[in-house]
């Protein structure tokens, strides 16, 4: 009796001991195929095919590889996640490792695997500034200016510039970012209206346009979309344009068109004052940009911008140019848009743009502090330059202001001055000129 007992107990532990060899053998743990995704997306780990399932004691999620480091959600489940995070333009590789835990037959074994995420690089596209609108006359030699065109990662490639209303003109290089054309002989006054589309090195596209009227006689409109508003969802909203003015020969037509914010529909978009219902919005509030453009009856035109911030809890920010100023030619020109303010969550971004005046280039559009080379000019008189302030607060919201600088020739405003000292203009301008002579 007692060797059959022996033999049958023997039995049993080589049982035992074949099962857990064979259970070590089965184990398989799977962290699941390779993946590619973009910047920003949320990834799943998918261990659940590991296997045998039955034998499973415990899973653990770990980053092997790959920077930068990114924080796992339910490492210690069959399924982990996280977020995609930001990668250069080359794109990122990151590798993480399932180690199973198996528990059969009071042995403990364990088994890894590995997979990769690929994190594709998401490029943000540029931003086209084909410059102000010019008034030039006929047979002159005009410039478009597409200088103050950006791209916030991986800069501009390419720019083309192409003719889109108004008699055929040939520009010197369509590539260029400054072409130039000789303004036609007209009859009366025309409208040249030219669009740029730039291109970053990711292939992204941004076109914008820009007016070039040449005149006889006749003087352009001055188009006025009226002040910034800020507005409640839900309200019924009224644009403006009822303070644009013609000196000469009047307004002929108004055109109103959405250029930014969630498309909303316009009740008349040829009207003086057209309305459009203000939509529901997040906390944050949207900001709708609109432009009006105004032609007169001989034709040329001209255009403004005006902001409507649909808020809820936010409130929006205080665009603020800086005072007019009065510089000498070729003098370096500084914008001041620090005294701008946010009640509540800051300013994010500055954009300024000039929208009248001879055509100058900003060391940084994109500063509060933005400096310029005053131009140089004949002696037809002042040059007025006049430049627009958008600021944009953390929840989007925007508000702009505008501020004049007047280039004026030393010499042709004070001939024969010689010497040195100062004296002070207070001008039919209304604002204080101190020049300093040596």
């Amino acid at each position: 009796m007692q060797s059959k007992t022996s033999f049958f107990i023997t039995l049993f532990f080589i049982f035992l001991l074949q099962t857990t060899l064979a259970s070590r053998a089965l184990a398989a743990a799977d962290a699941g195929p390779d993946q590619t995704v973009r910047e920003g997306d949320t990834v799943v780990l998918d261990g659940s095919n590991s296997s045998p399932r039955p034998f499973i004691a415990a899973y653990f999620w770990q980053q092997t590889g790959g920077s930068p480091t990114v924080v796992l959600e339910d490492a210690n489940t069959a399924k982990a996640s996280f977020t995609a995070p930001n990668v250069g333009p080359d794109g990122e590789a990151l590798i993480f490792q399932l180690t199973v835990i198996y528990f059969f037959n009071r042995s403990i074994f364990y088994d890894t695997d590995s997979t990769i995420v690929n994190v594709t690089f998401v490029n943000d596209p540029p931003t086209a500034d084909a410059g102000p609108y010019q008034d030039v006359d006929e047979e002159t030699t005009v410039t478009l200016d597409g200088s103050n065109s950006s791209d916030p990662d991986d800069g501009i490639k390419s720019y083309l510039w192409k003719q889109v209303s108004g008699p055929s003109v040939s520009l010197s290089n369509p590539e260029a970012v400054q072409p130039t054309f000789e303004a036609p002989n007209v009859v009366g006054s025309i409208s040249l209206t030219f669009e740029l589309t730039v291109t970053d090195f990711g292939g992204l596209k941004d076109t914008d346009t820009t007016v070039v009227n040449v005149t006889g006689g006749n003087d352009p409109p001055t188009a006025d979309a009226g002040p910034d508003q800020d507005v409640d969802e839900e309200t019924t909203v009224t644009l403006d344009g009822s303070n644009s003015f013609d000196p000469d020969d009047g307004i002929k037509s108004y055109l109103w068109k959405q250029i930014l914010g969630p498309s909303v529909s316009l009740s008349d978009p040829e009207a003086v004052q057209p309305t459009f219902l203000a939509p529901n919005v997040e906390p944050d509030g949207v900001s709708f940009t609109f432009e009006l453009t105004v032609a007169d009856v001989g034709g040329l035109q001209a255009s403004d911008t005006t902001i409507v911030n649909v808020i809820w809890l936010n409130d929006p920010p205080t665009a603020n140019a800086g005072a007019d100023q009065t510089v000498l030619e070729k003098s370096t020109v500084t914008l001041d848009g620090s005294n701008s303010f946010d009640p509540d969550d800051g300013i994010a971004s500055y954009r300024w743009k000039q929208v009248a005046g001879q055509s100058v280039t900003f060391s940084d559009p994109t500063e509060d502090q933005p400096t310029f080379e005053a131009p140089s000019f004949d002696d037809s008189g002042d040059q007025p330059l006049i430049f627009e302030l958008i600021v944009t607060d953390h929840g989007g919201l925007q508000s702009s202001d505008s501020t004049n600088v007047t280039v004026s020739n030393y010499e042709k405003d004070n001939p024969g001055a010689s010497g040195g000292g100062c004296f002070i203009d207070t001008a039919a301008y209304g604002f204080l000129n101190v020049f300093v002579m040596r």
